[in-house]
């Protein structure tokens, strides 16, 4: 929800706009240090008490003309120490909520709808990326949804999969089934026309470096490797990737090959990951099948490596919106998503 604050600084009116709090968690911005304001159609017992506060100015009767048009509203919670010494220096508050009518409640907690789908975002990859949401933007629209222009790019993934304002998201199967559990709503799942891929399942390949070419295995129901494909050093992405740490870790288990307790070298992304299996820095690398494909059309370190194996099928990433999203609400970004591009709504997105 945008406000719009009018203040009266030392004889001079302003008039300026306020969000309710950046993106990565920092501090609202506020006109002033007053506590947290409602809205209400009675006239605020504050302002009337501290009228005499007020201090005469040039444009006071162009400023009272001014807030007659606008409803006042009361001030909860407890006044700060500022606002009970009714500093001189403030005239008046006064917000407006500026949210379209007929949106859901939960809008009003930020400024716009949030977009991002930053799992196979690359810099190679982006005009793919953008062009899928091209496709799902207008789609959005015809469903009734705020549907930005662009896909944003500023907010980190950990911000966009929580922020209240998301509409359309995209996340890691593991996180999504653990520290997001409660957090979010499953919207639909994509299905990637990547070798590995099925209706809305994907898998990981194990990567090693090889001196020249090499084939992948064949894909099976289940993992499928053997213990010699993950001798070595150990590249992943990150902890918490169910393609490029979880996923093996169970399939290795079940094969009765030890995984848990080796040293990980941790890369942050599955490219970074190829990378290193690719410069010697280590001997092998769980990487999901969307990636590998990615990396074998951009990466030119994908040809120094070869498919060792793959991991079991599991469901694919999906996309999310905002927990406050309405049942009804989900129904329309299903019926947007399938009516655009090619996804699954999956009877159990968690059965990893």
């Amino acid at each position: 929800m945008f406000t719009t604050s009018f203040l009266a600084l030392h004889g001079t009116s302003c008039l300026r706009s306020t969000a309710p709090g950046a993106m990565h968690g920092g501090s609202r911005m506020a006109a002033t240090s007053l506590p947290p304001i409602g809205t209400s159609s009675a006239p605020s017992p504050f302002a009337e008490r501290n009228r005499s506060c007020i201090r005469p100015w040039a444009g006071s009767d162009i400023l009272r003309r001014v807030q007659a048009s606008i409803p006042r509203v009361r001030l909860q919670g407890r006044r700060s120490d500022a606002a009970q010494s009714c500093p001189q220096s403030l005239t008046m508050v006064e917000t407006v909520s500026l949210t379209p009518p007929g949106r859901p409640a939960w809008s009003r907690l930020a400024a716009r709808e949030l977009v991002g789908l930053p799992m196979y975002d690359w810099p190679e990859n982006r005009a793919a990326t953008d062009a899928r949401w091209d496709v799902l933007r207008p789609a959005l629209r015809r469903e009734g949804f705020d549907a930005p222009d662009k896909l944003d790019r500023t907010v980190d993934p950990a911000s966009l999969w929580t922020s209240p304002s998301l509409l359309l998201g995209e996340t890691c199967t593991y996180p999504f089934a653990t520290t997001l559990a409660g957090k979010v709503r499953y919207v639909a799942t994509a299905v990637h026309a990547a070798p590995g891929c099925g209706r809305g399942t994907y898998r990981s390949v194990i990567v090693r470096r090889v001196g020249g070419g090499g084939t992948g295995l064949p894909r099976l129901a289940g993992p499928s490797f053997d213990r010699w494909a993950v001798e070595g050093r150990r590249a992943a992405n990150s902890a918490d990737s169910l393609s490029g740490f979880v996923a093996l870790n169970r399939d290795a288990e079940r094969l009765g090959i030890a995984l848990e307790g080796r040293t990980v070298k941790w890369t942050g992304s599955h490219q970074a990951s190829i990378t290193a299996v690719a410069s010697a820095e280590a001997d092998f690398a769980a990487v999901d099948c969307v990636s590998w494909h990615l990396a074998r059309r951009f990466d030119a370190a994908a040809s120094c490596l070869y498919v060792a194996g793959w991991t079991a099928t599991r469901p694919a990433l999906p996309f999310i919106t905002a927990r406050e999203r309405s049942g009804e609400e989900v129904e329309r970004l299903r019926r947007a998503i399938t009516s655009a591009i090619d996804a699954v709504i999956l009877d159990d997105p968690l059965a990893y």
